[in-house]
């Protein structure tokens, strides 16, 4: 697992060159502390930050073969048959690292091979023959990538702040996008806060040379039903955490106490004695899971260590995990993430999580909703219309968008029940929660896998029909609840999903009040004149007399107001 970056263009020298990318490999060196790595030559620059799971002697980053250059960020797994066929055509393989594995892979099928691949990836391939990058990103978009591409240049790479040492690139904020985070907590799509920065998408390869730049498209699930059984699942299931578990070092899983978490666990479990559990827990018994999770530690009989995110927590370490995000972004678990990777990290190099599932299995409660999307999509913001209007100068009121803009769920073609799972694979999980997990643990060092991602479940889970996930309660999950029924305790199996949250309700009116009130009255937001102040302090106003919990929009101000202040 790495960071990595780049700069193809010839307005640079090689000296300058050499420096930047330096520069900017030092600004990612939380994601790959291990060693740093660099390929310069005329008019291109390649950095690698590593993080040394697979082979740590040998694995060494930038790798070059027959005039290509690779830098590479992930993991791929069940990567046997693809080094046997590679064997065959004459590649010798000196390393057990996946990373030499991907550059012959893609000298010998190009871009063919992407959608081949089993694992999480970014990646930047130079071909110095044709004088073209390839940039790439794996099908679901748990790895980050993200560009500029100018009339003469392109520049990437794993975080947005590693772009900033590279001259003529224009930090302007894009107010479109602003509005957008407002909304989500997350900006959906290519988009990233700034008018120059992009995300390369999942599923998604990227060609550029002096002449053009071509973007396209290499994977696009399916939702043709096929039958479906619990036997089958827990198989699959079985076979990918065992693949998710190959590494040099050690490996530990974040176990919540709800369904996902305990089925990796439990499954793990099966395969190694070597593991070690994290998890967090809350002071305010509403947000704690602690039943649970002893529950489950008592069965697996694995040792366990757990911690605690407390206020102060949140207020020494938010502009660092604001930095670390680089675009504007606020799910309010990436302070109790980050807390736990800081514990995992003590430990283990790797951890499991069970990200993916709810997704892909129909788990949110809020998929059930009957009202219409208009509705569902407003009532479920983390800032909802009326607020933002409330709150908007006219500079930002322009780019608002009403409730009916949004149609109606049916109207995606697909069946009712999978229309917001399906937005939701291919927006909240990719720049929301997958995000949210990436910045969280490689921003100490660990590296994250999500097994439920793993392409033989989630075509599993595609393919499954409606009477498969959806329980006579309204309870989805069905078939991942009947695969795991015997061998996760049947308190985790029956409960009802509680999201990773933070009582923030509560320490906005108390242990946080003044440091929430300061920075949004009293920094950029307002310099800015994007806001009204009348209507911020009415918001602030509504969530201190207990009239409503607005705390998802004062997080996503405090969010916007510490980007703008270290932007």
């Amino acid at each position: 697992m790495c960071g990595i970056s780049g700069y193809i263009g010839n307005n640079l020298n090689q000296g300058a060159l050499s420096e930047r990318i330096k520069e900017a490999c030092e600004q990612i060196r939380h994601r790959g502390p291990d060693s740093q790595g660099y390929f310069i030559d005329s008019g291109v620059a390649l950095g690698a930050t590593r993080l040394a799971i697979r082979d740590p002697a040998l694995g060494k980053q930038p790798i070059s073969y027959r005039g290509f250059t690779l830098v590479f960020n992930g993991e791929l797994y069940d990567t046997n048959p693809l080094k046997k066929k590679l064997k065959r055509k004459g590649y010798f393989l000196k390393t057990t690292c996946d990373t030499e594995l991907f550059l012959y892979a893609f000298i010998e099928y190009g871009v063919a091979i992407l959608p081949e691949l089993n694992g999480m990836f970014a990646f930047a391939v130079w071909d110095q023959n044709k004088r073209t990058l390839y940039l790439g990103r794996d099908r679901w978009g748990e790895k980050p990538l993200y560009f500029t591409a100018q009339k003469d240049f392109i520049a990437f790479s794993s975080e947005i702040s590693a772009l900033k040492v590279w001259p003529t690139i224009e930090w302007t904020p894009r107010l479109e996008d602003l509005n957008l985070f407002l909304q989500n907590s997350y900006i959906p799509g290519n988009r990233t806060g700034w008018k120059d920065i992009f995300k390369l998408e999942p599923a998604t390869f990227l060609m550029w040379n002096e002449e053009k730049l071509e973007k396209k498209t290499y994977f696009f699930p399916s939702l043709e039903q096929k039958e479906s059984h619990p036997e089958r699942l827990y198989s699959i299931l079985n076979k990918s955490v065992k693949d998710c578990l190959i590494s040099d070092k050690p490996v530990g899983i974040f176990l919540s106490g709800g369904l996902d978490s305990t089925t990796i666990a439990t499954l793990a479990s099966q395969h190694t004695t070597d593991l070690t559990l994290f998890s967090i827990d809350w002071e305010n018994l509403g947000f704690s899971e602690k039943t649970y999770i002893s529950e489950a530690v008592k069965q697996l009989n694995i040792k366990h260590f757990k911690t605690y995110c407390p206020p102060s927590f949140i207020e020494n370490h938010f502009e660092q995990l604001v930095k670390i995000y680089g675009e504007p972004f606020a799910d309010e678990s990436m302070f109790p993430c980050y807390c736990l990777a800081h514990l995992a990290k003590k430990h283990v190099d790797v951890v499991l999580t069970g990200d993916g599932a709810d997704e892909f299995f129909h788990g949110y409660e809020r998929y059930f909703y009957e009202g219409s999307n208009a509705d569902y999509h407003d009532i479920f913001s983390a800032m909802p219309f009326v607020i933002r209007k409330s709150i908007y100068s006219e500079d930002l009121k322009s780019f608002l968008r009403s409730n009916s803009d949004y149609g109606d769920s049916h109207s995606f073609q697909l069946r009712p029940y999978r229309a917001r799972s399906w937005n939701d694979i291919h927006t909240y999980l990719p720049n929301d929660i997958l995000t949210k997990m990436d910045r969280a643990t490689m921003g100490v060092g660990l590296e994250a896998r999500a097994p439920f991602l793993m392409p033989a479940i989630t075509n599993f889970a595609l393919s499954c029909p409606d009477s498969s996930l959806i329980g006579t309660t309204c309870q989805g999950k069905k078939i991942l609840r009947q695969a795991m029924k015997h061998i996760v305790p049947d308190s985790i199996l029956k409960r009802k999903k509680m999201g990773f949250g933070v009582p923030f309700n509560e320490w906005f009116c108390s242990p946080l009040k003044d440091w929430m009130i300061s920075r949004i009255l009293e920094g950029k937001l307002i310099q800015t004149g994007w806001f009204s102040t009348q209507g911020l302090n009415e918001l602030i106003t509504t969530h201190l007399s207990g009239e409503k919990n607005v705390s998802r929009s004062l997080l996503n101000l405090l969010v916007l107001e510490t980007w703008l202040s270290i932007n």
